[in-house]
């Protein structure tokens, strides 16, 4: 999930939530990831039955997104792309 929004370090003019989205994860074939970041568990480890990833996302120095993938031990860089529905 995420949203559009810069966050706030401050209460100050605070306006309640920002509305948030469920974004949708793609690999670099451009297939949906349906288990989002838990899928890329599967890619690395193969059939374990088991995918839980426990994602931490964080900015790179560049200000790229990323994400650290804790079961695994590997980082991604994520890119917007922009689909038109």
């Amino acid at each position: 999930m995420g949203t559009e929004e810069f966050f706030k370090p401050t209460y100050k003019g605070y306006s309640g939530p920002s509305k948030a989205y469920k974004f949708k994860v793609y690999d670099t074939n451009m297939t949906l990831l349906e288990g989002s970041l838990n899928d890329l568990v599967k890619e690395e480890l193969g059939e374990v039955g088991y995918y839980r990833g426990d994602a931490r996302l964080f900015t790179y120095p560049d200000g790229q997104a990323g994400a650290f993938i804790e079961r695994t031990g590997v980082f991604y860089k994520l890119t917007e792309i922009n689909m038109q529905i």
